[in-house]
């Protein structure tokens, strides 16, 4: 059977406030964004409220969207991260600065080596233990392809404390593989 859902036809719909064609926007794009939010924010239940509150600004933003600068799944997912941002600024949380040291591998080292020893669930398990801070530059930068420059801009750090986040956050997963290599858990980790 032919999936019959037209994002255009949809998105038309939507705009005509039609509440089966909002059904359908929802029901398609309501799973990315929840893996999404869940992605920085680490809790079911906050990741649910955050989808919520971006599908609010989905609707009401709706008419700016514009098909000829991307896929309305990027659209929806930006603003998605940016309540997720909004969310945690609204906690106020007051982060220590850390200084990363270089362990001497790069980036794509790390990545292989994560992605031979961890299938997809255990890789997102362990990225969601990281600590806020570190778990969001990390999203943004490995996951959603952001500069440091723009983490810079949005979090309001600095680019050398972006960098410094993101080495910490590789350092600490780079430190749980390990430990789970070593005791052979990480099978059982799903």
């Amino acid at each position: 059977m032919k999936n019959t859902f037209d994002i255009q036809e949809t998105l038309a719909g939507c705009l005509r406030d039609n509440r089966v064609h909002q059904r359908a926007l929802v029901d398609n794009y309501s799973g990315l964004l929840y893996v999404i939010c869940n992605r920085y924010l680490g809790d079911a239940h906050l990741a649910q409220d955050a989808v919520q509150e971006s599908w609010s600004l989905i609707f009401k933003n709706l008419d700016k969207y514009d098909s000829t600068k991307g896929k309305f799944e990027s659209w929806a997912s930006k603003i998605s991260i940016r309540q997720c941002l909004n969310n945690l600024a609204k906690k106020k949380l007051k982060i220590v600065d850390f200084t990363a040291t270089s362990v001497g591998e790069t980036s794509s080292d790390l990545q292989k080596q994560m992605m031979s020893r961890l299938n997809a669930n255990q890789l997102t398990a362990l990225v969601t233990e990281l600590p806020e801070s570190y778990r969001t530059v990390f999203n943004m930068v490995v996951i959603d392809g952001y500069t440091h420059k723009e983490i810079a801009d949005l979090l309001n750090l600095t680019v050398v404390n972006s960098r410094a986040r993101l080495n910490r956050a590789r350092n600490i997963l780079k430190e749980k593989i390990n430990s789970l290599n070593n005791t052979d858990s990480w099978v059982n980790t799903i």
